[in-house]
Order: C-alpha cells, then structure tokens, then sequence
C-alpha cells in the first residue's frame, strides 16, 4: 500500500514509492553489517550440509557419528550396563561432549538431527570468535575475510555439521584465546576473570580431547609472558600457575606430565592409526607382523626382516615352520628420538598439505584435494601475515603456540592422511586468522608501492 502524506494546504496525497519489502531491508542490513552477514551464512551452509547428511546418510558419513550417537543414547536412556572397557575409557575422555550431546537426545529424541544442530552452534561460535580474534590485529574489511574463510572452507563446514567432537575443540581453544587476549592490559579482577575464562575453557577441553588439552596448557605457559611489559610478571605467574595445576587436578600430572610420560610409543600409534586405511602412509601394525611372519617362516630364517624380528617374541627363537599351527607374532616398535624425529617431516606434510588435488582416491580424498586449492593460498597468506603475529604477540602468541604444537603432535602420531586431514581442522580457524592478516600486509605494501611509484 502506498504511503500517504499531508501537505500543508491539508491535501492528502499518495506517495508513489513502495515500501521496502522485509527481505529486502534484511538484506540491506546484513550489507551494513558484515559480521552479522558472515555469521548469517555460517549458519545457513552448516544447518544446509546438517540436513543433507541426515537425509541421505542418516547423519553417518563417517564411522565414528554413529559411535558418538549410540554413546549419547545410552546416556540419555541411562543404558550404560553393556559398556566395555573401551567404552568406559572413551567415556572418560570425551564426556565433555557426549554429556551436551546426551541432553539433546534427552529433550529432542535420541538420534535426532538436534544432535548435529549442536554441533553446528559450536562451527558457528567458532566463525564468530575467529572475527572477535581478529579484530584485535587487522583493519575490519580483512576480519570479514577471516570470517568467510572460517565460515566456508568445506572441511570446516563438514566437521561442523555432523555428530563430531572437532568443532566444540575449536570454539574452547577460541574462547581459551580471547580470554588470553582480554587479559593483556587487564587489572586486578579484570585479568582475574579473564584467565578464569582461559581456565575454564581448558578444563572442559580436557574432557573433549585431553592431548589438545595438554598442548594448550603448554601453549598457555609460554604465552602468558606476552604482551606489554606492565603487568606481565602477573599475568606470566598466574597464567603459569593455572597451565601447570590445571592438568594436576585431572590427573595427568603436571603440565600433563604424566600423560607425555606414558602416552606408548609414537611409533606404535601411527602404526595403529595406519590400520585399516586407504590412505595410510605407515606400515600397519598387520603389515608389520605379517612381514615378520614372513621372515621367520623362510626355510633359512633369513626372510625380509632376517632372524632379528624374532627378537623379544616369547617362544621364538627359530625360523617358523609354515605347516605348523599359525603364532601371532607382534612387531617390536622404535620410539627413538631418531626415528621419531626422521618420521617428523613427513608427518607435518600429511597434515598441512595433503590430500593433494593431484592424488587419486575415495570420494574423501578427492573432496580434501578440491580444497587444498583454497587451503594452499591459504597457507602462504598465513605465512605472511606472520609478521602481524610478531607485532601482536599479546594476543596471537596462545593460539599460534597451540595451533604449532598440534600439527607437531598430529605429525608425530598420525599414519594416515584420512585422520590427519580431519584433525588438521584444530589449526585451520588460526590460518584463518594468520591468512586475513597476510592478505593486510601483501595489500598494504603493494599499496605503497603504487604511491611510489
């Protein structure tokens, strides 16, 4: 309907001009607020793949959604008497996301797609805290590209819209680094409440994914002796205190020490990591005893791996006859810092740039080489924009520290490129970050270079 307006002679007259239609002062909204408009969009794409998934896969692209689902359930029902031992220790471990996950189910319906929903809360906390982040080092232009980087790069957006666990990490080291960030410059009960904030996020990681945990308290130790000299000692001591106390009170040991201490040998966890798949870039630990098998069965012990492999086997101590009853033979495994840091290399290029779009395979490894044509862009604007981490070490040093000592970890344990794509997704929201603020920095000199010029 037309507007109508009274001229002052008390003529009413209609004005032509319509009024805006809701979609459209919506969109005009959203473009005079861009953070708003990337969260917008987050949501849309995560709860879009959320719905997909469930109506074609019933919500299980992955194994391990159907595992999370059935252990959410029996929570919810109180149905925890076939557990097995496993089951209890996985309870253990992860809890901090099965609980919320369990209360869905309670209030939604087990198996739900309020289940994914959840999890698509956290992707999307997880986008807007990577923009509160960033608005603390680059012009507002550069955190909206922060922001659609974290809000659409496929990966991201699938671990965010199914029943995983990954997102909920992201959005606890993302509160754990703005409340670091908060703190810098903070007093009193300011800087109090702040690392209060860092602390609680940490102790909920803990029961997520305890050697992320582990790694953020480390990160945390370092990096709160960043930032401006005044009231550094405070904050360096009391951000110490809460890094080396908080593992204690879960009882891994100080600064999680326990857990480095006895976490198994490396080498056997990529080897367990490398079983069953596709993509496995290790030796499994079949192939390993099978190619021990072998040595010991040739008729004069000097198989592939010769006598030696039978070395610490019980009841072996001559080449095997292949006519007799089949012994399981288990390989020996070298933890050595040798080995451990031989394997180093190739594990870091497992985990930051592969699947390559070049490489063969399933539909998910193509789906990981599609992206690296946006995650390899990705990687040299974050390399640049190092220099912005430098110059903001206050607030970039936690989750750069973090996001380092994961790749390491993930280098060090993982034996197939499947695992350790998906697990790549703990750093990505900081190569988000570190990317929009190498994209200032390219701009910004070619800017300046044109002015002289």
């Amino acid at each position: 309907m037309a507007n109508l307006h009274v001229l002052q002679t008390g003529v009413v007259v209609a004005d032509s001009a319509p009024r805006p239609r809701a979609r459209t002062r919506g969109m005009a909204a959203l473009r005079r607020h861009p953070f708003l408009a990337v969260t917008v969009l987050a949501v849309f794409v995560r709860v879009l793949v959320a719905i997909v998934s469930k109506v074609l896969f019933a919500g299980h692209v992955f194994g391990d959604e159907r595992y999370y689902e059935a252990m959410a359930t029996d929570i919810a029902l109180n149905s925890r008497s076939a557990w097995r031992a496993f089951d209890e220790a996985f309870y253990d471990a992860t809890g901090g996301f099965l609980w919320p996950l369990a209360l869905v189910y309670r209030v939604f319906g087990a198996g739900s797609i309020a289940g994914q929903l959840l999890v698509v809360g956290f992707g999307v906390a997880t986008v807007v805290l990577t923009m509160v982040v960033s608005r603390r080092v680059v012009a507002p232009r550069w955190v909206v590209l922060a922001g659609l980087l974290a809000a659409l790069l496929p990966s991201t957006v699938l671990w965010s819209s199914l029943t995983l666990k990954d997102a909920q990490v992201w959005t606890l080291v993302g509160l754990a680094t703005l409340a670091v960030a908060s703190s810098i410059g903070a007093r009193g009960w300011t800087m109090a409440a702040m690392l209060a904030l860092a602390a609680g996020s940490l102790l909920t990681l803990a029961f997520v994914r305890p050697h992320s945990f582990v790694v953020g308290c480390l990160a945390l130790l370092l990096a709160a002796w960043f930032g401006p000299r005044e009231g550094r000692a405070a904050r360096g001591l009391a951000g110490s205190a809460v890094a080396v106390v908080l593992p204690w009170l879960v009882g891994l040991g100080p600064l999680g020490s326990e857990m480095i201490l006895h976490s198994g040998s490396l080498d056997f966890r990529r080897a367990a990591n490398a079983e069953g798949a596709r993509t496995a870039f290790v030796p499994s630990v079949t192939e390993r005893s099978l190619e021990i098998r072998r040595a010991l069965e040739a008729p004069d012990g000097q198989g592939r791996g010769g006598p030696s492999d039978a070395a610490g086997v019980p009841g072996v101590d001559r080449p095997l006859d292949p006519l007799e009853e089949p012994v399981i033979v288990l390989p020996s495994f070298d933890d050595s810092l040798a080995d451990n840091l031989s394997h180093l290399p190739r594990g870091v290029v497992s985990v930051l740039l592969e699947p390559t779009p070049w490489r063969s395979g399933s539909a998910n490894v193509r789906f990981g080489g599609v992206e690296a044509l946006i995650w390899y862009p990705m990687l040299l604007l974050a390399g640049a924009g190092l220099v912005v981490a430098i110059r903001h070490r206050g607030v970039l040093a936690f989750p750069v520290l973090y996001a380092g000592g994961m790749i390491v970890l993930y280098a060090l344990t993982e034996g197939n490129i499947g695992t350790s794509f998906r697990h790549r997704a703990e750093a990505t929201w900081v190569v988000c970050i570190l990317a929009a603020a190498g994209a200032q920095v390219l701009c910004e000199r070619w800017t300046a270079a044109r002015r002289t010029s």
